[in-house]
């Protein structure tokens, strides 16, 4: 046994795990959270869960998927704790930074707009919604590729993400005071 209480066996699963998968899950990682160091922070979180949780990634029907979804559901909470402490910060701005800083240069307001709607519909959608919004749309895998990793039938693939993008209209049309309220 290691000094994790690891099996010598289960140690050297997890580091060919990590040499082949590593790289791809980084790139995962910073396409969500949009960020060099939370995204190490992400996968470093996704293999301590993969340890913490490894008899269940053991007997998951799709390893690849279980690995996907936890590297996900990690992202999402960094994102989430992310949103929350800016909000504390925007909060102590006061009257005159935000005018200066919304007048200077940075992102246009329809790629503000945009990011503050994919926050919203990613709160919106439970973790197998958003699980398939980053396969399809980050990673951009077609159905066939997500049934495949999911196990899941493509008419069901293809009723969820009707069902996100429903959703994501339905967020777009909401007015802009009640998106931010």
């Amino acid at each position: 046994m290691s000094k994790l209480g690891l099996q010598s066996n289960q140690a050297q699963e997890v580091a060919e795990i990590y040499r082949t998968q590593h790289q791809h899950l980084q790139r995962r990682c910073l396409r969500i959270v949009k960020d060099v160091s939370l995204a190490d922070d992400a996968l470093q979180q996704t293999f301590v869960r993969l340890l913490r949780y490894w008899d269940s990634y053991q007997q998951a029907p799709s390893r690849r998927f279980w690995l996907l979804r936890a590297c996900d559901q990690v992202c999402f909470n960094l994102r989430r704790k992310q949103a929350q402490i800016l909000l504390v910060e925007d909060a102590r701005l006061d009257v005159e930074q935000v005018g200066s800083v919304s007048g200077g240069g940075g992102e246009s307001g329809s790629d503000l707009d945009r990011r503050d709607l994919l926050d919203q519909l990613l709160g919106e959608l439970d973790d197998v919604e958003r699980h398939l919004l980053v396969c399809a749309h980050l990673d951009g895998m077609s159905k066939t590729e997500i049934a495949l990793s999911t196990g899941w039938s493509r008419q069901t693939i293809h009723r969820k993400l009707r069902s996100i993008c429903v959703t994501a209209r339905r967020l777009e049309h909401r007015p802009r005071l009640a998106r931010a309220a």
